[in-house]
């Protein structure tokens, strides 16, 4: 499972595209690698780890882990919930250092989570928010807790059901959380950026994923699972990735 990241300087020197290096998958957002030409270059994925999880679930898929592609669409979901809490908390002014002190005591209890996050989108929009069906939650529990193992249909229907409580609410954090979620986005870049250098100028990389929650422009165009899965499969074609 591995990420396409983009050379700069060969994009600058050529000015057309190249085919992407890939990289391994990092929990810190943070990326250093080298290019094919020698080029040597360090990156902050903007992308929320909601978002890194989906996309890793997307890969698990197309090598064959179905009980790994199901468990990481459940946590994107899970760290979904956490993105939407804090962005409305930055919306509402609360301060962010109180934000990461509350969440502490909330941070290893999903069900709390999910509970301030219902309450939370209640409050905001007037209506009970969309969750995973009965079906779904008994299936992500079965596969986690009980080690079944999923087919492949079985996997990608789970990220489908996933994508289908995401979708409609990132639409509407689009609309109502605009400046906020514009805010938490450099937020997360700065808090990965740290002091520049000569040796430690870091970019900022966006991959573009099927959640895009802290990018959507208006006009936005929702894909499928399968849809992504296409994608995917082309853009591995671009280089040995395993």
């Amino acid at each position: 499972m591995k990420l396409p990241m983009t050379c700069f300087e060969c994009f600058h020197e050529l000015n057309t595209p190249q085919y992407p290096v890939w990289v391994e998958y990092q929990d810190s957002h943070l990326y250093e690698f080298e290019c094919p030409n020698g080029h040597k270059s360090h990156a902050i994925l903007q992308q929320q780890k909601l978002e890194v999880l989906f996309s890793i679930g997307m890969h698990a898929i197309t090598d064959g882990y179905y009980r790994e592609a199901v468990a990481s669409f459940a946590s994107s979901l899970e760290r979904f919930y956490e993105f939407f809490i804090k962005v409305k908390l930055l919306h509402e002014k609360i301060d962010s250092s109180a934000v990461t002190k509350s969440w502490k005591n909330v941070a290893q209890q999903s069900e709390r989570q999910l509970g301030a996050f219902i309450l939370f989108y209640t409050q905001t929009f007037n209506e009970e928010p969309l969750l995973l069906s009965q079906s779904n939650t008994k299936f992500r529990n079965a596969v986690i807790h009980k080690g079944l193992i999923p087919t492949k249909q079985e996997a990608i229907d789970f990220g489908q059901a996933v994508l289908d409580v995401i979708n409609p609410i990132a639409e509407k954090m689009t609309t109502k959380f605009k400046d906020a979620i514009i805010e938490f986005t450099f937020m997360h870049i700065y808090s990965y950026s740290g002091p520049r250098s000569a040796e430690w100028n870091p970019s900022t990389m966006n991959s573009p994923s099927l959640l895009n929650v802290s990018s959507r422009n208006p006009g936005y165009v929702q894909h499928t699972v399968a849809d992504g899965l296409e994608h995917l499969i082309k853009m591995k074609g671009f280089g040995a990735i395993r």
